[in-house]
C-alpha cells in the first residue's frame, strides 16, 4: 500500500447539516470521481471479535478494521459494493483518515449509536 495522501489522493465533503455525514472523494487511480461515506468502524482480531478498551490483543496478532460505506456518487463505476479492490483501496483511505480524526479531534473517538 503506497501511502495516499488528502488533498492528493482524496478529500473531505462536509455537509451543510451537522446530521449529515462527512463524505470522501477520490482524486485518483481508477476509481477517481467516487463519492462514499463510512458507516460503522470497529477494530477485530482475526476471529471478527470486536476490540475495545479492555481487550488485550496476544502479541504476535493482527488487528484489522471492519467498516461499512455508502456510496454516493459511482462516477461509472458499477457493482463497487463488491470489488474487493475498492474496499481495500478506501480501507486504506480509512488507515490515513483514523490519525487525521484523532489529531483534529484531540483523540475523541465516539459511538456513532
Amino acid at each position: 500500500m503506497s501511502e495516499l495522501k488528502e488533498n492528493v489522493d482524496f478529500t473531505f465533503h462536509f455537509p451543510e447539516k451537522i446530521s449529515e455525514t462527512v463524505s470522501v472523494k477520490l482524486l485518483t487511480g481508477e476509481f477517481a470521481g467516487v463519492v462514499y461515506s463510512y458507516g460503522g468502524v470497529s477494530a477485530q482480531d482475526k476471529n471478527g471479535n470486536i476490540i475495545d478498551e479492555d481487550f488485550q490483543l496476544p502479541e504476535g496478532e493482527d488487528l484489522y478494521l471492519a467498516f461499512d460505506f455508502h456510496v454516493i456518487e459511482n462516477n461509472g463505476n458499477e457493482n463497487l459494493h463488491e470489488s474487493l479492490e475498492f474496499r481495500n483501496h478506501i480501507g486504506d483511505v480509512l488507515m490515513q483518515i483514523i490519525p487525521i480524526a484523532l489529531e483534529n479531534y484531540d483523540n475523541k473517538v465516539t459511538d456513532a449509536n
